[in-house]
């Protein structure tokens, strides 16, 4: 159901035009439907849509979900050694042989899954060291 109080799109400045294209920017990055925000902002879908389509939007939307990402990334690293400590405690000092066996295998499974982690990120970075030799662009770096 279309909303009627719509503002029409082409009588926004374009300094207004922006500031909801970044709003709608931010709700995609959380997962908001694009048809709520455009209820929600008296926008009709279409341009809603039209918008979300723009390779600018879509690539303000890819690095605020970076940026969010690394900033988890870093808060979980921040407690990595601390779970690592607890887990290695455990697989030591658990009366329960079923808990100390059960800590062990978590430490081993993530030992293997951090280490080919770390195997595929070098052979990536050498992928595009590669890249970047022979197209003279940093473009591939990360």
């Amino acid at each position: 159901m279309e909303c009627r109080h719509r503002v029409r799109t082409s009588a926004m400045s374009e300094g207004q035009r922006q500031n909801r294209k970044n709003k709608l920017v931010a709700a995609i990055a959380v997962g908001k439907p694009i048809a709520v925000w455009a209820r929600e902002n008296k926008v009709s879908r279409r341009t809603a849509y039209r918008w979300a389509k723009d390779p600018k939007v879509k690539a303000a939307v890819d690095a605020r979900r970076r940026k969010a990402l690394d900033h988890s990334v870093g808060v979980l690293t921040g407690r990595l050694t601390r779970a690592a400590n607890a887990i290695a405690d455990l697989g030591e000092a658990a009366e329960s042989e079923s808990v100390r066996l059960s800590a062990n295998k978590a430490v081993f499974s993530t030992m293997i899954s951090a280490s080919k982690f770390a195997l595929l990120e070098k052979r990536m970075t050498e992928i595009e060291e590669i890249l970047n030799a022979r197209t003279g662009s940093p473009g591939f770096a990360g």
